[in-house]
């Protein structure tokens, strides 16, 4: 089980899930962060995706169907990563994302 200590429900906390071909695990994932912001509303969220159009396609409509409108809006982004999957390279490129 994860077990997250934040310390101001104010600060800022972005966290990035490298993703590929794992649905059920990401629909738990969903269920801990919704969760989550009940307690702490600035809690962004970077899915790094590897895979094809469809796969991409499956994690939107997670991402829309279980995450409130309010927050996909503002704190939720889809990254793909480029085939095949390499892990470091996707979380890399993520970070990049995230620092422009």
């Amino acid at each position: 089980m994860i077990k997250f200590q934040i310390d101001s429900p104010k600060r800022p906390l972005t966290l990035i899930v490298p993703l590929y071909k794992r649905e059920n695990a990401f629909m738990r994932f969903v269920k801990l962060y919704n969760r989550l912001l009940i307690t702490h509303d600035n809690l962004n969220l970077i899915v790094a995706i590897a895979g094809d159009d469809i796969d991409r396609q499956n994690i939107d409509e997670i991402i829309e169907d279980k995450i409130p409108q309010t927050f996909v809006n503002s704190h939720v982004r889809v990254k793909t990563c480029k085939l095949p999957f390499d892990k470091a390279h996707c979380l890399q490129g993520t970070v990049h994302y995230i620092s422009k």
